[in-house]
């Protein structure tokens, strides 16, 4: 296959790897300490990264040209399918589990009493 006829210059380099360092100061520090996320705001960060990624589409789209711009997307959208292949098999886990532990009568939920949960899945009646 043969390579894109496209010459990087030095500058465009130390560019792109000082970006990278700046981003991923960003991730490093925006995601520091012990608090849990909700998914609106992993939803959002999610929206922060892929928005920097398109963004540096657009600037390749002006310093490079269409055919490097081409490329990159078709690159970035492979990427980002190939990146979302892992979660079918994390969701089929989840349900094997959540169908064991119903089935051996533990409760996913937090709190409850196990030694009820326990006595129910035997057979016997809740009091």
């Amino acid at each position: 296959m043969k390579q894109s006829d496209f010459e990087i210059p030095a500058w465009g380099w130390i560019i792109f790897g000082a970006i990278v360092v700046v981003l991923l100061g960003v991730d490093h520090f925006a995601h520091r300490g012990e608090r849990a996320e909700s998914r609106k705001v992993a939803l959002l960060w999610s929206m922060i990264w892929i928005a920097a990624g398109l963004g540096f589409n657009v600037f390749v789209y002006f310093a490079l040209g269409t055919r490097a711009a081409a490329e990159y997307l078709a690159t970035y959208v492979i990427e980002k399918a190939l990146s979302t292949d892992n979660i079918p098999p994390l969701f089929s886990v989840a349900f094997t589990i959540a169908v064991i532990g119903s089935t051996i009568g533990l409760s996913l939920k937090r709190g409850g009493d196990a030694g009820e949960q326990s006595r129910f899945a035997a057979g016997e009646e809740k009091p």
